[in-house]
């Protein structure tokens, strides 16, 4: 049981229609699907060996959750990318359903209280890594009043991620533009996304004790 206080269970799901979606094609958001998003540092620098920059990570996600009203069930911060399962269709129950739930996330991330959820505006996307040219197609995705959708979420964590790590920690860090989203169908297959991102650290000899690796939901 990882910080989201979540434990899968073995029911199984009749599938739906997947497709995978790379960075640059739009993305699917079919009502109760869970999202496993994927997203890199530019050039994959390994800005999150630096504890300081986990803890950010994991502060905005925490405070987009509350905010946007969504759930994790997994999650994992690699030296040099994120992978997260993600679920945000919150009246309806997701597919597949992974039982549990992830509440214990505020419980167990030391929040900076007060803290701004502003996200930049759109001048300072390039700079941030979020594309410019991305952040005005998807414009009416990604704004404030759209609807609750992967495009949304991921952009606001990434883009208020690393304007924190900028500002506090005084490092340029930037991430790859665009990110993959990959629609999770049945409960076999998010056992099998669950456990690709609980076994990352095991395969980065950078992480020198994966088995007590702090910054997943293992």
């Amino acid at each position: 049981m990882g910080r989201f206080g979540f434990i899968p269970n073995q029911k199984s799901l009749s599938p739906i229609k997947i497709k995978m979606k790379h960075k640059n094609l739009s993305k699917i958001n079919q009502p109760g699907h869970i999202h496993f998003a994927t997203t890199k540092t530019f050039e994959k620098n390994p800005f999150f060996l630096d504890c300081n920059c986990c803890d950010i990570l994991l502060e905005n996600i925490d405070s987009y959750r509350n905010e946007l009203d969504y759930k994790i069930f997994g999650y994992v911060i690699m030296p040099d990318h994120l992978h997260i399962l993600i679920w945000f269709d919150v009246n309806d129950e997701p597919v597949p359903t992974p039982g549990g739930a992830d509440s214990g996330l505020s419980r167990t991330i030391n929040l900076q209280q007060n803290k701004s959820v502003a996200t930049p505006g759109t001048s300072n996307w390039v700079a941030l890594g979020l594309s410019r040219t991305e952040s005005i197609k998807q414009k009416n995705i990604t704004s404030k009043n759209a609807p609750l959708n992967i495009s949304k979420i991921m952009h606001r964590i990434k883009g208020k991620t690393a304007t924190d790590i900028r500002k506090e920690l005084n490092i340029n860090f930037k991430w790859q533009k665009g990110f993959y989203d990959f629609n999770i169908y049945t409960h076999k297959k998010f056992l099998e996304k669950l456990n690709y991102v609980h076994n990352n650290p095991h395969k980065d000899n950078r992480i020198k004790n994966p088995e007590n690796y702090p910054y997943s939901s293992l």
